[in-house]
């Protein structure tokens, strides 16, 4: 190999003198000038399967008359690892001009991720049901290939990607945290099961019992503008604690930064290919260490089988179990960057995102149900069932108007008219004021989504009553009963 021999001086001279018979061109400021010897221009890519060069070699170009002094704009997505080579840039009493120029690598290919499913079980089963189930990847058979866009988190990137995969909205939050959603899902969800980390006999974190929502693919990556017309959706949603949505985006920086089980002697070393760091347009693929399960720890056994969309290809069960959901349509409440969308309460399915449980047909709607309670017994039922669209509320079933239905102590009355599912009441304790109710939409069976069940005394964890009760007055102010009124998610 050549070497290379470099000799330094001054581009202005300090007089203005003609120097071997000219006058030199004044460029402004002080450079490097050097006499360039042949070096080679390949840059290798870290892609062990396949070779690239450097795609920009250095040419000789006319300088300019004076060089302003810029600062050099960082672009969000580009990463500027190193500065390069001297580049020449003209040529002043046969001396070569130059200067160090920014050397930006192409986008490589950096091996695989293995998510570690034991310490992010929730994080796990939705990368999982999108990876094995939406794309159909089936464990490892059929790699996804993802891409790093640069996004880190606070960019303008990564916030507009949450917009666009569903999380981020304007209003009250996310749909995790937001009724009729967390309706849905917080309800049933298992807090009972959660097990301290740090020591079983310990009461759960406080992160174990609080809902977040996450999503697949993350917005660090890559990440399509929402198109509602995808098919599979875009983006896999599921509400997980908040300990895990924590622990799934580590598992995300532990690659991405060489750490913990990627770093030098660890276990998935060889996993994450080349030592540099992550640029913008680097690929690589995901798969799910189950590794670190104890197959001799019942309990340990019991959370590996819970992750169902995960698994050795031809064993993975891809059945929705009622909580891989996504964005259906999208509520813009502006235009240019950082466009944002609209979800409130009380929710209204026409001015604001929709959502959609995976494979279902029809998008999670909140209804609202007024049980107005009357009768010297307590007994006369009139029933109502209204949604809010477009500003107002409109009644989509009702029982009893005008001609209140009797309703004993154990006995139910059952409505549907435009609901997509029958609702069942029934009256489950003592008339007057302890009267209490039980309402049932769809048909329970277990293992099955699509039916919710509740009681009108019923608190859920984020200490919200499913209804609220009020006075029934006539014209003259007198009390003539009480009114129920709940709110369930229905689709």
């Amino acid at each position: 190999m050549l070497s290379l021999v470099v000799t330094l001086s001054l581009a202005l001279h300090a007089s203005a003198g003609r120097v071997d018979g000219h006058v030199p061109r004044p460029f402004g400021a002080a450079l490097p000038v050097a006499t360039l010897v042949s070096q080679p221009d390949l840059t290798q890519n870290e892609d062990p399967h396949q070779d690239s060069t450097n795609t920009s070699t250095p040419q000789p170009v006319r300088a300019p008359d004076v060089i302003v002094q810029r600062t050099t704009r960082i672009d969000q997505k580009t990463h500027v690892e190193r500065w390069g080579a001297y580049t020449p840039y003209g040529e002043e009493d046969e001396q070569t001009l130059v200067r160090r120029g920014i050397f930006k690598r192409a986008p490589a290919y950096r091996g695989t991720m293995m998510m570690d499913c034991k310490k992010s079980r929730e994080a796990c089963q939705n990368a999982c049901w999108y990876q094995n189930c939406m794309m159909g990847a089936q464990g490892s058979t059929t790699a996804v290939t993802y891409t790093y866009g640069g996004n880190d988190d606070g960019t303008p990137e990564y916030a507009q990607n949450r917009v666009e995969s569903g999380v981020a909205t304007s209003g009250s939050g996310t749909p995790c945290g937001l009724w009729p959603f967390g309706q849905l899902f917080w309800d049933p969800y298992p807090f009972h099961l959660q097990v301290n980390p740090d020591d079983p006999n310990l009461p759960p974190r406080d992160s174990q019992l609080e809902l977040q929502t996450d999503e697949w693919p993350m917005a660090n990556w890559e990440n399509p503008t929402f198109d509602p017309t995808a098919n599979p959706p875009q983006h896999s949603l599921r509400c997980i604690t908040r300990l895990d949505n924590s622990r799934g985006g580590a598992e995300w920086k532990y690659f991405k930064r060489k750490m913990v089980q990627y770093r030098a002697g660890a276990r998935h070393e060889s996993s994450r290919l080349g030592a540099n760091p992550f640029e913008a347009g680097d690929t690589f693929n995901v798969e799910f260490d189950m590794s670190q399960f104890d197959d001799n720890d019942p309990d340990d056994v019991a959370m590996k089988a819970s992750l169902t969309y995960c698994g050795a290809p031809g064993t993975i069960n891809c059945a929705n179990d009622g909580r891989q959901f996504h964005m259906s349509g999208i509520a813009r409440t502006g235009g240019g960057a950082g466009v944002g969308a609209y979800l409130d309460y009380p929710y209204d399915s026409q001015t604001m995102n929709t959502y959609k449980i995976d494979n279902e047909a029809r998008d999670i709607w909140a209804y609202q149900v007024l049980v107005d309670i009357t009768g010297d017994n307590g007994d006369q039922y009139e029933v109502t069932v209204q949604t809010l669209a477009n500003g107002a509320y409109t009644a989509v079933a009702n029982r009893g108007a005008g001609a209140p239905v009797t309703l004993a102590q154990g006995e139910t009355l059952t409505l549907q008219g435009s609901l997509p599912k029958e609702l069942e009441i029934k009256r489950v304790d003592d008339s007057g004021c302890n009267t209490e109710l039980e309402f049932t939409y769809g048909t329970p069976i277990p293992n099955t989504h699509g039916w919710y069940v509740f009681r009108s005394d019923q608190i859920n964890d984020v200490d919200e009553k499913h209804c609220q009760t009020s006075d029934l007055n006539d014209d003259d102010g007198d009390y003539i009963g009480t009114r129920f009124t709940c709110t369930f998610p229905g689709y």
